[in-house]
């Protein structure tokens, strides 16, 4: 497996592939990809004060089907990170520990991009894969 930048960037294609083929009900595998720069384009930009519209998180669609997923989620893909734990978010010595960064991170971006939720797709070395997101969407 590769080590930084190459790791994340294998895990957000195959992720979106997961969710193209989820979306396209098995379909097709090319509606959802990379967002330039992982969500860094938009990032740049919004720090000039502009908007870059579908280029928020780490992925966006490229089949206008997929469309109401990220009308609705900012989504942040992190991979590796084999020490983070959820329990740190109650017992951690840490300011920030390392999943309410990861989510501090996605909120920020669906802020900037006037998204209702968010959503963080995690995965550790060595396992399953998990979903972080707004318990307010699973109450509509």
């Amino acid at each position: 497996m590769a080590k930084g930048h190459g790791k994340g960037g294998q895990f957000e294609r195959d992720t979106s592939r997961m969710l193209s083929m989820w979306l396209s009900n098995g379909e097709d595998d090319s509606w959802v990809w990379r967002t330039s720069q992982s969500g860094g384009r938009a990032t740049q930009r919004a720090k000039k004060g502009k908007k870059t519209s579908g280029a928020y998180g780490d992925l966006t669609f490229t089949d206008s089907r997929a469309e109401w997923l990220f009308e609705l989620f900012v989504l942040e893909l992190k991979r590796g990170y084999s020490g983070t734990n959820a329990l740190d978010l109650i017992d951690s010595r840490k300011k920030e520990p390392e999943l309410l960064a990861f989510w501090n991170q996605c909120n920020r971006d669906r802020e900037e991009a006037n998204r209702p939720y968010s959503m963080v797709i995690l995965k550790r070395d060595r396992k399953s894969i998990c979903c972080m997101i707004h318990v307010y969407f699973l109450q509509n």
